[in-house]
């Protein structure tokens, strides 16, 4: 090679490798984002489909058929939100049915709410969802029935969210349920409405480190407004024209792989395999069957491995 081209190709790298690093990052950045683009927009194609026969998809359509394959006139519909909420809690997880009477306050809001109608009530989660959720009023208690009222503290700061639903053993109560009630109005909304879920809250930081993200909106424990806030801003900043379904589904399958809980992403055959005792910090993503087949499955499981160190 000649002295120029050699002159040439040091001046790109030093180009490439500035001191401040910050061509370096803007170039892996851009690959960065792509790659979580692309796997976006596979992740809502399977969605779109329905049929990869994990338990996720599974849960997700026995759910989804208790608000879509059956017609329920007011006088069930208290029962029927009763329903829908206990096989949610159940097949996600979250616990309510361990507090006292929670099920049972949370569907006596929802049927209140909803004026008799689950149709009203899903118009009004989109339309929370999509005229500014941070200052929406459509969720607030400004009837004196409705009894909740922030567990008797000042009735102009309570709403949906914001209520604590059941006691505990001690009587006490036991706090508020946004995952709960923002999983119902996922399925409600035909999954337009965004989940809020720990594992997501767990790995929004993460891919916005290996993003190179800066400044990001903090999300808060107990904030669905913020929540939302803070999923918006991170999909506007990939640029992607996926689902809030198909950002949680990326989200909470890497923080399950993380977390080492492969119950719902495999088969039981495959989960008996290999899921069992799984740990993603030993594993060698080649060596695992069930990802030769599914190029979706990889490149999560891919993705949940690079985010190990952010």
């Amino acid at each position: 090679m000649s002295q120029t081209k050699l002159q040439n190709l040091f001046k790109d790298l030093d180009y490439f490798f500035e001191d401040d690093g910050t061509v370096f990052k803007q170039k892996v950045k851009e690959v960065r984002l792509e790659e979580i683009r692309r796997i976006l927009s596979e992740i809502q194609r399977l969605d779109n489909n329905n049929n990869d026969g994990s338990a996720y998809s599974i849960n997700k359509r026995i759910i989804y058929s208790t608000f879509t394959n059956a017609s329920v006139d007011s006088d069930n519909l208290l029962d029927h939100i009763v329903l829908q909420l206990t096989l949610i809690d159940n097949m996600y997880s979250t616990q309510m049915t361990r507090r006292y009477y929670g099920i049972g306050e949370l569907a006596e809001v929802l049927f209140l709410l909803s004026g008799g109608s689950l149709n009203t009530l899903k118009y009004k989660f989109l339309e929370y969802l999509n005229n500014g959720h941070r200052h929406s009023p459509i969720f607030d208690f400004v009837s004196g029935h409705l009894k909740l009222y922030k567990d008797g503290s000042d009735n102009r700061l309570s709403n949906l969210f914001s209520e604590g639903y059941g006691i505990g053993k001690d009587a006490k109560s036991k706090g508020t349920a946004i995952s709960l009630i923002s999983k119902y109005a996922y399925f409600l909304t035909d999954f337009q409405f965004p989940i809020y879920d720990s594992v997501v809250k767990e790995m929004y930081p993460k891919l916005c480190n290996y993003l190179f993200l800066e400044n990001m909106p903090a999300i808060k424990v107990t904030d669905i407004a913020r929540y939302i806030n803070a999923i918006d801003s991170l999909r506007n900043i990939i640029g992607t024209s996926a689902t809030y379904d198909a950002f949680d589904r990326l989200l909470w399958y890497v923080g399950k792989i993380h977390r080492g809980n492969l119950s719902l992403l495999l088969n039981m055959q495959d989960y008996s395999a290999y899921g069992a005792g799984f740990d993603i910090n030993k594993s060698d993503l080649a060596e695992l069957p069930f990802l030769k087949n599914d190029s979706i499955l990889k490149q999560i499981f891919t993705l949940a491995q690079k985010l190990l160190v952010y």
